[in-house]
């Protein structure tokens, strides 16, 4: 993305854009002003990211090294340091059920459930990133968990780990993927990498952390295979995403502190 000169310091975030930013900007475009062109952050360390981040990298660790009981040791390892950096065992109480405990039991109830994962899937790529192009005009980063073959079908996937507090929430869970940029993204990058007709699409492979209740996870998988009239939608869509993003750079770089008001990145009500 170009972005002219700025009335605002310089912050690493502005010229990158992925799908988490347009989802913000989607919600609301002043947010997007505040946390990735001003670079603005809470101080208060955010559990959610932490724990999600540390649940990628021991699922990495399994998917590289096997289900076997020493390298479900050394992820929970990789895990609990990752987490522990941050919040202490102190802070448990507070992020129940998001907790190293918790982490653990649910892994148990993992693997006995997907135990026969690298039987039927061979690994190509995890933690895979980059820029993708869009068009001529247009491109964005993206950052993918895993890109998987079906050894049965020979087609090529990715498996999208999340993890969520509370209960599960039935069908609309799956339509906010199928509905959003990230899944898009994902999609267009497997298209670019394999011939259309080798790839199987997206699944979603939800943990749910229940406070309350048994059971006390719920796992499932969603896989989510968006069409060519579906991706094409998505492409167009975000293309004019992009263009409203650039447009409000634009105008900001326009605004001086004798602007009365900033009419760019609007605020929602």
């Amino acid at each position: 993305m170009n972005i002219p000169n700025l009335p605002v310091p310089e912050h690493s975030s502005q010229g990158v854009i992925d799908s988490t930013k347009i989802q913000c900007y989607q919600s609301c475009p002043r947010q997007f002003f505040y946390e990735y062109v001003l670079g603005w952050r809470s101080a208060r360390p955010n559990n959610h990211l932490f724990f999600g981040a540390a649940v990628h990298e021991a699922l990495e660790h399994i998917i590289l090294n096997g289900y076997r009981t020493q390298s479900v040791m050394e992820a929970f390892e990789l895990f609990n340091a990752k987490y522990r950096e941050v919040f202490p065992e102190s802070t448990d109480i507070l992020y129940s059920p998001k907790t190293p405990a918790r982490f653990m039991d649910m892994m148990i109830l993992y693997l006995s459930k997907y135990q026969d994962d690298l039987d039927k899937y061979e690994v190509y790529k995890t933690e895979f990133g980059g820029t993708i192009q869009l068009s001529e005009t247009h491109s964005m980063a993206f950052k993918m968990d895993t890109i998987l073959q079906n050894l049965e079908t020979g087609l090529y996937f990715s498996l999208e780990h999340k993890t969520k507090g509370g209960n599960y929430i039935g069908n609309s869970y799956t339509v906010d993927f199928e509905m959003g940029i990230q899944l898009g993204c994902y999609t267009h990058v497997l298209n670019c990498l394999f011939p259309p007709e080798q790839v199987e699409g997206v699944t979603i492979n939800c943990m749910c952390f229940k406070k309350t209740k048994q059971p006390d996870y719920i796992l499932k998988r969603f896989p989510i295979n968006l069409t060519n009239s579906q991706m094409y939608i998505w492409l167009e869509n975000t293309k004019r995403w992009i263009d409203m993003i650039e447009a409000d750079y634009q105008e900001l770089s326009t605004v001086s502190d004798s602007t009365e008001r900033m009419n760019c990145f609007t605020m929602n009500g």
